[in-house]
């Protein structure tokens, strides 16, 4: 919802911009943080992962046929970030 957008914001990215003079300088929010991590997580493993990192639905009929695993989103992170990601060790999570 807008509010709870509104609200995350608020705390997250108010306070990015308050602390980093070139995020307040750029009009960096959390949402174009959001977007320019699907667009990394897209152009280093596929169109499917990305997907499934932002946690949207599969759209059109490829979409439907190439759906990534929690894990192929755990490793594209791994890979993009590096560190560790828990869902690399838990088998407990239904989906994404």
């Amino acid at each position: 919802t807008r509010r709870s957008s509104d609200l995350f914001n608020s705390l997250f990215g108010d306070r990015l911009q308050a602390l980093c003079p070139w995020a307040d300088k750029t009009q960096t929010t959390a949402h174009t943080l959001r977007h320019h991590s699907v667009t990394v997580i897209e152009r280093a493993t596929s169109r499917a992962v990305a997907t499934a990192f932002a946690r949207h639905k599969p759209e059109g009929t490829n979409g439907i046929y190439t759906v990534a695993s929690r894990e192929e989103v755990a490793e594209a992170v791994v890979l993009v970030y590096g560190g560790d990601h828990p869902w690399l060790h838990r088998s407990d999570i239904d989906g994404l």
